[in-house]
């Protein structure tokens, strides 16, 4: 008798378990099949939208960007629609300083003179982005303003029509002996990068002096900025 109850619990323990992994994996067939039709779905609405209404084109997340003015034809854009009106431009591969977190202390093997662009060429490949739809310049380094024409390339750049904002990334070093002629000539933005307000830990993250240096470029670029419209 015991063998018999015995013998039918574990039947029945074994018919439970099929039916309970059928009605699992009934589950989840309903569940991929339903999150299938609303991808499906939502696809369909990202596709008429877009058809739609120009002015809104799906981003890599799936989501909606709104783009507020119309792009022209001859603006850079990638694959997904978004438009790209902004170009860094690296000036020199130099640098005053030896940052702890950057480059060693005797610096970095430099590339061959015939491997870098010429000022002219510089210009030129600007002018040509400026005619895709770029709009903003940023000047960056290793440090641009240890770079000899540095001046007279700024100049060129404010020259050219249809660039509205020329910008510069700097360790402010020697900035403010070359401000006031960069900005004369078309420099509109300024970013200077201090790793410390403690002028005795200066030295120990870039391993050279120059503390008095950066603080007298921060105060020379507040002479020539101007109100923000947020603060008026």
């Amino acid at each position: 008798y015991q063998r018999r109850v015995r013998g039918s619990r574990m039947l029945f323990k074994s018919i439970f378990r099929k039916r309970k992994c059928r009605t699992h994996k009934n589950n989840l067939q309903k569940r991929s099949s339903s999150c299938a039709t609303s991808l499906s779905a939502d696809s369909s609405k990202i596709k008429k939208v877009a058809d739609q209404s120009p002015t809104f084109v799906p981003s890599t997340e799936g989501k909606m960007l709104k783009i507020l003015e119309k792009v022209p034809d001859n603006t850079l854009k990638d694959t997904y629609g978004r438009f790209h009106n902004y170009l860094r431009i690296s000036i020199t591969e130099r640098c005053n300083l030896r940052c702890t977190y950057c480059m060693p202390e005797e610096g970095v093997p430099l590339s061959a003179k015939d491997h870098l662009l010429t000022t002219e060429e510089l210009i030129r490949v600007c002018r040509l982005f400026v005619q895709e739809g770029v709009d903003k310049i940023r000047l960056t380094g290793g440090e641009p303003t240890i770079r000899k024409d540095v001046v007279e390339l700024v100049k060129e750049l404010g020259q050219i029509s249809g660039l509205k904002q020329i910008a510069m990334t700097t360790n402010g070093i020697v900035l403010a002996k070359k401000l006031p002629k960069l900005v004369e000539y078309g420099l509109t933005l300024i970013n200077i990068s201090l790793d410390t307000l403690d002028p005795l830990k200066f030295p120990i993250i870039t391993r050279r002096n120059g503390f008095d240096n950066v603080m007298n470029s921060i105060k020379t670029c507040l002479l020539y900025t101007s109100p923000s419209p947020r603060d008026s």
